[in-house]
């Protein structure tokens, strides 16, 4: 079983990314011969990773010399692996809107908002398709009472959302979620693990992760011999934040550590 710690950071506690690095390099004694290539660092916000790439070269101080770790996002992480493997075309997601507008006949205002909706669709219901979609909507419509006026907007997006599927298998390309729904069918389904196994993975900055990111989290830690968690702990976020402890939780075997200002740390299971 993976060791897994959360850390539970109050308001006003500082650089937390600088404190699970620390961990990390210092308590946890990875990084022999400079190499930290055994650390991945991931982070739902491409800024998060720039920012923590910044981070963990300042606490070298300032030596050029090292190995560091992969940092990346879920959606960049499962884009490396799909590029090692995958079958299709991966487009960037600019392309999406114009590909939706040629599809519908739509302009570019509606089809970008057309999607948003396919990626939340993709994220939140990975199980799903698009049949399924539409049954589950149009049971919400009934028991909500909502009128048709309203409604036809969203079933005519779960049209072009079909349509826009039909034409990625058509033309062979895929997009981020898909990718992220693919790399989550490889490791659950399929059994396959990533191409290499962490000896410490660092999840910073998530409070709220989609079911499809919740599949790939899972996957991932059962194939790092440690993880590392940041969570934010304060009483406005409490309802954000319950369902990704649960989350844990229900999973994995946890440590929970409450950290105060200070870069200090309580015990297991205590409050601040």
């Amino acid at each position: 079983m993976p060791m897994i710690k959360i850390f539970y950071t109050p308001p006003g506690f500082g650089n937390i990314t600088e404190f699970l690095f620390k961990e990390a390099v210092t308590a946890a004694g990875y990084g022999i011969n400079n190499d930290y290539s055994n650390i991945l660092y991931l982070s739902p916000s491409p800024v998060n990773v720039k920012e923590a790439q910044k981070t963990f070269h300042n606490l070298q101080g300032g030596k050029c010399y090292y190995i560091p770790p992969e940092t990346a996002t879920i959606s960049q992480y499962c884009k490396r692996m799909y590029s090692a493997s995958g079958d299709k075309r991966l487009i960037d997601g600019m392309l999406i809107p114009l590909i939706l507008s040629s599809i519908s006949g739509k302009g570019i205002g509606f089809s970008s908002a057309v999607c948003g909706l396919i990626s939340d669709l993709k994220l939140y219901y990975p199980d799903l398709d698009t049949d399924s979609l539409k049954i589950k909507f149009e049971g919400i419509f009934h028991e909500l009472n909502i009128p048709e006026s309203l409604s036809r907007v969203i079933t005519d997006s779960l049209e072009i959302f079909g349509r826009y599927k039909l034409s990625g298998e058509g033309n062979g390309f895929v997009d981020s979620d898909d990718v992220i729904n693919i790399v989550n069918h490889e490791f659950g389904v399929l059994g396959l693990e990533p191409d290499r196994n962490y000896s410490l993975l660092i999840l910073d900055g998530f409070y709220d992760p989609t079911p499809a990111e919740k599949n790939f989290l899972k996957s991932i830690i059962r194939c790092s011999d440690k993880t590392f968690i940041s969570v934010p702990y304060d009483n406005s976020f409490m309802g954000l934040i319950k369902g990704y402890m649960d989350f844990l939780k229900e999973n994995f075997d946890v440590e929970e550590i409450y950290l105060k200002e200070g870069h200090g740390a309580r015990g297991k299971g205590q409050e601040f």
